[in-house]
């Protein structure tokens, strides 16, 4: 769970870093340009006006790649809770229809639990059924 986490939040971070460093670099060749302008030397000026387009474009890369990965990733953490949160009550469950068999023989509290949420589950689709035919 944690490993999850942390790739992706690392990964986010490389990509915000990355983007800093970009953003500086972008700073520095603007003022470079600037300084560049009034003097004569052309061939410097255009070099670095050729640097500033490729900056810019890893920038604007760079950007595609972190809205990306946050779009991809919106909330790993909740989901790995949730996750944990099910595995937890599955557990349980398991413990104790394997406490109920040995003790009567039967599975009664699992196939009650397995009716309520299926009861569940229909009444939360004909709630979302419901809101799409109030949306439209």
């Amino acid at each position: 769970r944690d490993e999850s986490t942390s790739f992706v939040g690392g990964e986010i971070s490389r990509i915000i870093s990355t983007q800093r460093e970009l953003e500086n670099r972008y700073e520095k060749l603007i003022t470079e340009r600037g300084a560049l302008k009034g003097l004569s030397n052309k061939t410097k000026y255009i070099a670095v006006q050729a640097e500033i387009q490729d900056v810019s474009h890893a920038l604007r890369e760079s950007t595609k790649s972190l809205c990306r990965n946050l779009k991809d990733n919106p909330n790993i953490a909740g989901n790995l809770v949730k996750i944990h949160r099910e595995r937890t009550e599955l557990i349980d469950i398991l413990t104790s229809m394997i406490a109920e068999l040995q003790d009567s023989g039967g599975y009664d509290t699992l196939t009650s639990r397995v009716n309520e949420d299926k009861l569940s589950q229909e009444q939360q689709k004909e709630i979302m059924r419901k809101e799409r035919e109030t949306a439209a």
